[in-house]
């Protein structure tokens, strides 16, 4: 009854995240397990994922998130922008996320830590849209197009040999190698930066230049 009155409502997404979210865990619990059962062997990769989440976190509502979540399967060097109060989680692969400094991180499941059911829905954003996959021109130094003002995002591919140059400081710089082997070098030293570490650029220190 209550997905029935959800779908029904003005604003149906956002009435169905809270039915689900608030649904009793003896409702909820063979709500979730026969979706389970119903997605195992979609040919959907988005509906199979039901089933794997399931099985990774029993009853929890969160494993319906491929219902109602874009299901993105993002190559090597793209990205994707979330503004604040938009659910998503990462299924799977390497990534980095890169964040606002934020004290307001809410969780939505599938998870086993605790899920502030009220904070998480007066946040949320619920308008659907379509998310927008952001690919960097492979060529030297490209910052990805993300309309944030706290933070940017680069990515710089250089051939062995070759040398780059940066600019003024910037403030805290976080440099993460995903191939080979970078030597970074300023005023006071200099540092091999390799795939398995990512060094951070603080002013005043004895690499205190932009990377």
């Amino acid at each position: 009854r209550e997905v029935a009155a959800a779908l029904a409502d003005p604003a149906p997404l956002a009435a169905l995240l809270a039915a689900l979210l608030r649904l009793a865990p003896e409702r909820r619990v063979p709500l979730v397990a026969e979706a389970a059962l119903a997605a195992a062997g979609a040919s959907d990769p988005a509906l199979a994922w039901i089933a794997r989440l399931h099985a990774l976190h029993p009853g929890d509502p969160g494993a319906l998130a491929p219902l109602f979540l874009h299901h993105l399967r993002l190559a090597p060097g793209e990205a994707v922008f979330l503004a604040p109060g938009e659910l998503h989680g990462h299924l799977g692969g390497f990534g980095v996320e890169v964040m606002a400094s934020s004290d307001n991180v809410l969780r939505g499941g599938p998870t086993q830590k605790y899920v502030d059911v009220d904070a998480l829905l007066r946040i949320l954003r619920c308008e659907a849209r379509a998310p927008q996959i952001l690919r960097p021109a492979r060529a030297g130094v490209t910052r990805y197009a993300a309309p944030a003002e706290e933070f940017a995002l680069s990515a710089l591919e250089l051939a062995a040999g070759d040398a780059f140059a940066s600019g003024p400081r910037e403030g805290v710089e976080i440099l993460a190698c995903t191939r080979g082997a970078l030597c970074v070098a300023a005023e006071g030293g200099a540092v091999v930066v390799n795939r398995s570490m990512a060094e951070r650029a603080f002013g005043g220190n004895a690499l205190g230049r932009r990377i």
